[in-house]
């Protein structure tokens, strides 16, 4: 009886140990907020809706088009501008890597992503760029990949029947992420009938500004509310953009890092 008192009191105080150590553990996974973030776009039937939605919104601008409810007068090609990460093509595993990795974004591994061509397809995105295609639109990708990616990038959308070249996606000049200026470049050359993508910043230039506070970006979205579903199609995402440079502008340490530096932009009651 005596040894078996002691071995029901060892399975209780081992059992004991393993749940402090895995609450321990639990508490340390929680840290890294980008998790929460993976797991929603990889697994909730919502963020597939979002992205359904915002397409069908693009087709139906396309469609008042056709039908003639358009001010485009201009002779020059009609065109619709794409961003492709978290656009067109799907990144979550990369950073699902970073999360049970626990790694930050850098430019290398992100790189070595790249190269793998194993982006999957944002929902409802391959059927609108055929059908504005085939409406006689343009369609051009505006990217921030570097100009080195540009072979992975093209077999990765081509994988979905995408097609993408030289002559139809611009991508950074050099290390430098500015969209502005490329837009002006296919201004020169056509109409602009739309822009798609998931940051502010593949919109408008005053939204390139990377030392915007989170007031300034809100304030300034105001004065382009009517576009948004209009000229402006917006997809979600949650892992990453420039809304996390707004946060860091008061927090010196990376939100990746460090979740509780951020407890102060938190609204409660």
């Amino acid at each position: 009886m005596k040894n078996l008192s002691i071995f029901l009191l060892s399975i209780i105080l081992y059992s004991c140990a393993s749940s402090s150590s895995t609450i321990g553990s639990s508490s340390d996974n929680s840290v890294n907020p980008s998790e929460s973030a993976v797991l929603w776009q990889q697994t909730a039937a919502e963020y597939n809706a979002l992205c359904y939605q915002s397409y069908q919104i693009a087709r139906k601008r396309v469609e008042d088009f056709n039908a003639g409810f358009s001010t485009m007068t201009s002779g020059k090609p009609k065109a619709i501008i794409l961003d492709i990460d978290e656009t067109v093509l799907n990144n979550s595993a990369y950073n699902g890597w970073l999360v049970l990795n626990n790694k930050k974004y850098g430019e290398e591994s992100w790189e070595a992503w790249v190269k793998k061509e194993e982006a999957t397809l944002i929902p409802g995105a391959k059927e609108f760029i055929d059908f504005a295609m085939n409406s006689g639109f343009t369609i051009l990708f505006v990217t921030n990949r570097s100009k080195a990616s540009y072979k992975s990038t093209f077999s990765n959308l081509l994988k979905y029947g995408i097609e993408a070249t030289i002559e139809n996606c611009y991508f950074k000049y050099d290390n430098d992420s500015d969209k502005s200026t490329r837009r002006e470049d296919i201004k020169n050359n056509y109409e602009i009938f739309m822009f798609i993508g998931d940051n502010l910043a593949d919109f408008e230039d005053v939204f390139e500004d990377k030392g915007l506070d989170i007031a300034t970006r809100k304030s300034l979205l105001e004065q382009f509310k009517n576009e948004f579903g209009n000229r402006f199609i917006i997809l979600p995402n949650v892992m990453y953009g420039d809304w996390e440079n707004s946060l860091k502008k008061r927090n010196s340490k990376s939100i990746m890092n460090d979740s509780k530096g951020n407890l102060q932009y938190i609204k409660s009651y």
